[in-house]
């Protein structure tokens, strides 16, 4: 059988090159896709001005070429968009003169320096596999690693493009099976809500949307019923109104300026979780914004059915020793017994509910 053919390294012009704005470095940002505000998101995230150095010194090194992809009669870079952004920093340093590092900046902006124009670059087909394995091995298992946000939105996009079983893809990410799975759970609460248009990932009050909060919020049984989350197959099932909340309570509204209820991760996520249990204390939440007065009103149901639990523990008690004073038929001893631990088998299973 013959060998698939290597891709090869050609150059391109630098104006030729494009930004990929669904980069997981970017997509989770606002859609503003222009070049000058993807710049700004890169160096936002992950600053450039180290690889501002390098590349200056350096360039596009033929040992490591831009993977691109091509679009109409340009070249979309797949992996490479901060090499990229360092590139259009260095041609056009009157618009980019912020971003250059002092010690270059005078260098950087004579003309009689020569800029780098042919770029060394490797064209793949956006649905090559070779593609979406090199991205997911490099950046997931990198020392420096994409956020964990922005990891679960390439999966899902990668599961939404490419015909790949489960087992396969959590063998590229390094988890098992089920580990994916929880991991994905938050990304398609989101997905699930900005496919129905009712909440985007930019509408947070927060300054970003913490993934790892989410993840934690899923570890808590309240909130996942209070969503309706069962599974990935039954996303029908899921309460957009309920998820619309859930991502208020955690985020806040940008839109609206209200702040989000969680501050203190763990214990707010716990106290939210009580709250969630009983329908008077989601009431006073929803009525107030205050998740403290919310859960003052968890614990006062709480302890008024402790008072009630007590004072039917009392009467029982109290019956036992009224009947050593006399006895009863045995039938009917047997019918008294068989009812109250049936109504306590009941009481149990109604306590026990998340």
């Amino acid at each position: 059988m013959r060998d698939k053919q290597l891709p090869q390294i050609k150059l391109v012009d630098v104006d030729k090159l494009c930004f990929d704005s669904n980069n997981p470095r970017i997509m989770q940002e606002q859609p503003e896709h222009s070049e000058r505000n993807l710049i700004r998101i890169l160096n936002s995230a992950y600053p450039l001005a180290g690889l501002i150095r390098s590349i200056f010194c350096n360039g596009i090194l033929a040992t490591e070429p831009l993977i691109v992809v091509p679009q109409g009669e340009q070249w979309k870079v797949i992996d490479g968009n901060r090499r990229l952004a360092v590139l259009k920093i260095l041609h056009d340093t009157a618009t980019y003169e912020y971003y250059l590092p002092k010690e270059i900046y005078r260098y950087a902006t004579h003309d009689l320096i020569a800029k780098q124009t042919r770029i060394p670059v490797i064209e793949l087909q956006e649905d090559d596999e070779a593609l979406w394995k090199a991205r997911l091995s490099r950046h997931m298992h990198a020392r420096t690693a994409w956020p964990l946000l922005n990891e679960s939105a390439y999966i899902a996009y990668v599961e939404d493009k490419v015909p790949i079983s489960t087992a396969l893809l959590s063998k590229h990410v390094g988890m098992k099976d089920d580990a994916l799975g929880f991991f994905m759970v938050p990304m398609r609460i989101i997905l699930a809500l900005e496919e129905a248009g009712r909440w985007t990932r930019w509408t947070t009050k927060s300054e970003k949307l913490h993934y790892p909060t989410l993840i934690k919020a899923c570890c808590r049984p309240s909130l996942m019923k209070h969503i309706g989350w069962k599974s990935r197959k039954r996303l029908d099932k899921l309460n957009l109104d309920h998820a619309l909340e859930l991502m208020y309570w955690l985020f806040g509204n940008r839109w609206n300026n209200t702040p989000p209820l969680i501050n203190n991760v763990d214990r707010d996520l716990d106290t939210l979780n009580t709250i969630l249990r009983d329908e008077q204390s989601l009431d006073r939440l929803r009525e107030t914004g205050n998740l403290q007065e919310a859960f003052a009103v968890a614990m006062e149901t709480k302890f008024a059915l402790r008072r009630k639990l007590q004072q039917i523990d009392d009467s029982v008690q109290s019956l036992i020793r009224e009947s050593r004073g006399g006895r009863y038929p045995r039938n009917q001893a047997q019918q008294l017994a068989d009812s109250i631990r049936s109504t306590a088998d009941l009481l149990i299973r109604e306590l026990e509910r998340p």
